[in-house]
């Protein structure tokens, strides 16, 4: 690995990269090296954006997350796992699991079971049924060995039901055509017209642990085992009025409503239906914003309250494994 800070950095003074859409910031995140933005590379662009917050007028509901090869790798990492901040995704090239990418097959001797379930950690594939709540346009040259991690992702797309729009570049090795480039800027001009919506009416949202644990309005807080599959569909309006959601794996929620954006009578408590159970929650708040935490109680869901972070449970940022420690400061 040869590209330092410093190189870096004087890549960006001479190169604006491979995309500038006009009326737009483009932010370019290090990532600590090249490691497509796993672990401290992760906190390093939520860290960047929030700088970026301080100095720019940026519109939350505009974000375009794209990325080619390693940055590729990235894309496809924060659209799945992050599902709910962007109003769109444009991931080129890169990888998306570790089995195949890596030809493990040919290994006469397979990592042990338990490496291959922390692969459940970042494998995009895994978590490819979070794209349902984010607009993507792939792209791959059709030449390009890389064209599996798209390929990988189709295939998972396909099993939730979801066409996923990838555009070919015609003869192209490891690196875009400039008609292909053409095709994805006038899909996501269009997409980032329309923007984000910040409270669709229906979320899906899988997971396998608790690091990533939210999109829009569902949040996780328990899970009843993790590194195995946990999956939530979620309606906010459904036929009785409320929210209803259905879940796998799932010990503890919270619903979450902006200020202003309740649909619900804010004089009227609100029903929520949760794998057919019926609970009350609190009624919005008078500035239309709406919170309501549920906890499974003896296989039954209930209304939960507020954690006083003194039960020993796994939770959002302490829930395993070792990694935990290269997500924040260690001093």
């Amino acid at each position: 690995e040869t590209l330092s800070e410093v190189n870096f950095l004087r890549q960006r003074m001479n190169s604006v990269g491979e995309f500038a859409p006009a009326d737009a910031f483009v932010l370019h995140p290090y990532g600590r090296f090249c490691n497509a933005n796993r672990f401290a590379g992760e906190v390093d662009l939520f860290e960047a954006l929030d700088d970026a917050r301080k100095h720019y007028p940026i519109d939350d509901d505009r974000l375009v997350m794209r990325g080619f090869s390693m940055g590729g790798a990235a894309c496809w990492q924060f659209a799945t796992h992050h599902p709910g901040l962007w109003a769109a995704a444009s991931p080129g090239a890169g990888f998306v699991e570790a089995f195949d990418f890596l030809k493990l097959a040919r290994d006469p001797a397979p990592p042990p079971w338990y490496e291959q379930t922390l692969w459940r950690l970042y494998n995009s594939t895994d978590y490819a049924a979070n794209l349902f709540n984010v607009p993507l346009v792939a792209y791959s040259g059709e030449k390009d060995g890389q064209k599996q991690a798209a390929d990988f992702m189709a295939r998972a797309l396909a099993d939730e039901g979801i066409d996923m729009v990838h555009i070919i570049g015609a003869g192209a090795g490891h690196k875009y055509t400039p008609e292909a480039k053409v095709e994805v800027d006038r899909r996501l001009d269009a997409i980032a017209l329309v923007g984000r919506d910040p409270l669709p009416p229906r979320v899906v949202f899988t997971t396998y642990t608790l690091r990533y644990n939210r999109s829009n309005w569902v949040r996780l807080d328990g899970l009843a085992k993790h590194w195995e599959k946990a999956r939530v569909e979620a309606e906010l309006q459904a036929p009785h009025g409320g929210p209803a959601l259905k879940t796998a794996n799932v010990t503890a929620l919270t619903l979450s409503v902006p200020p202003g954006r309740s649909p619900f009578d804010v004089r009227r408590p609100v029903k929520v239906r949760i794998d057919g159970v019926e609970v009350v929650a609190p009624k919005p708040k008078s500035d239309r914003s709406w919170t309501a935490s549920f906890r499974k109680v003896d296989g039954r869901w209930t209304l939960a309250g507020p954690e006083d972070g003194t039960t020993l449970a796994k939770r959002h940022g302490l829930q395993g494994p070792i990694d935990d420690a290269f997500y924040d400061g260690f001093l």
